[in-house]
């Protein structure tokens, strides 16, 4: 399972952003580039969101108020993960997924993240904000642009 994630987030950074990146962005088309990349993000993510339940077996049963119809006219959504398990943002992608909202996922990771080969460069054309923890005053100014982003480039979570 975590194979497949990884070698189709490769498919998705090699073969889609990356020949994206060097037709558009030499011409100045960063707003088509931007476009580009949100369509990857909301392909990997429903693709990941699909193979946790086909591949991963998982069923997902979702209880309580009906938040998709109390937030549907809401631009943005905030979903704040603790961890109290290591996988309970794979579920997440999932309940974005099922809520029509997997291409508009934006999340915050450790800064040390951004410098993974591939996948750190993919995660920063996907626009995810990265904090440091040593910083807080740069950290809020990085999740402030972040979410200021997020929130312009259409319905997000």
């Amino acid at each position: 399972f975590a194979l497949l994630l990884v070698a189709t987030a490769m498919v998705g950074s090699v073969f889609l952003l990356l020949p994206a990146a060097v037709v558009l962005l030499p011409f100045g088309a960063v707003e088509s580039y931007r476009a580009c990349a949100a369509g990857v993000r909301w392909w990997w993510f429903s693709f990941a969101a699909a193979a946790v339940e086909v591949v991963g077996g998982v069923r997902y049963e979702i209880s309580g108020p009906d938040v998709a119809a109390d937030h549907a006219a809401d631009a943005a959504v905030l979903v704040v993960c603790n961890h109290h398990c290591r996988l309970d943002w794979l579920y997440l992608w999932a309940v974005a997924a099922r809520h029509d909202r997997a291409g508009g996922v934006h999340i915050t990771l450790k800064d040390g993240l951004r410098h993974v080969p591939l996948f750190g460069w993919a995660m920063q054309a996907f626009g995810f904000a990265f904090l440091s923890r040593g910083d807080r005053a740069a950290d809020v100014d990085a999740l402030g642009r972040s979410l200021a982003a997020a929130a312009g480039a259409g319905a997000c979570w």
